[in-house]
């Protein structure tokens, strides 16, 4: 298998990301961002499965960790967990479905910010402190993201097809 276009497709969404979140680190404040690795990890577990979504979580979430303030590992530790559990429930459903594409994405961004800042309350280094704000969190930042970056994937789905991304893996191999 050629995974060339895995690869440059990692590496790309995780350089506009960083660079987008470094060079406008205001920019959430104005816009919602979409967050490209949480597209791609979900391209990748629902088209190749548990395995694979698990190695590339880890590696998504590692990149993001080492090239953010956050806590270190607490991405690759989302991330990772995501990328296994979609990957289990994909063979389940029939991935090719956009409307299930779509789902997949909303879901899965949600589960990363609730995940992400949950984990952070914890520690006690999280935004959140009450109820109310986390309706806020929720309804100004996670879920916009959830939509904006459930929109893009409907986009972005096709060309990952169409330039073989990835393929879906037989059981029996």
């Amino acid at each position: 298998m050629n995974r060339l276009p895995l690869i440059l497709t990692f590496f790309l969404f995780i350089l506009i990301q960083s660079t987008l979140d470094r060079i406008f680190p205001q920019i959430d404040r104005f816009f919602i961002l979409p967050n490209l690795p949480i597209i791609l990890l979900v391209y990748i577990s629902l088209y190749s499965g548990p395995e694979r979504g698990t190695i590339v979580g880890f590696m998504l979430g590692f990149f993001e960790d080492s090239l953010s303030s956050e806590l270190m590992g607490i991405n690759s530790l989302i991330k990772t967990a995501l990328g296994f559990f979609l990957g289990i429930s994909a063979s389940k459903f029939v991935v090719s479905n956009r409307i299930l594409q779509f789902t997949c994405i909303v879901l899965m961004t949600l589960l990363n910010d609730l995940s992400r800042e949950f984990l952070k309350a914890m520690l006690e280094t999280s935004i959140i402190h009450g109820f109310l704000d986390i309706l806020t969190f929720i309804f100004l930042k996670s879920f916009p993201e959830a939509m904006i970056n459930g929109l893009l994937a409907l986009l972005l789905f096709p060309i990952f097809e169409r330039f073989h991304v990835t393929t879906r893996e037989c059981n029996g191999d």
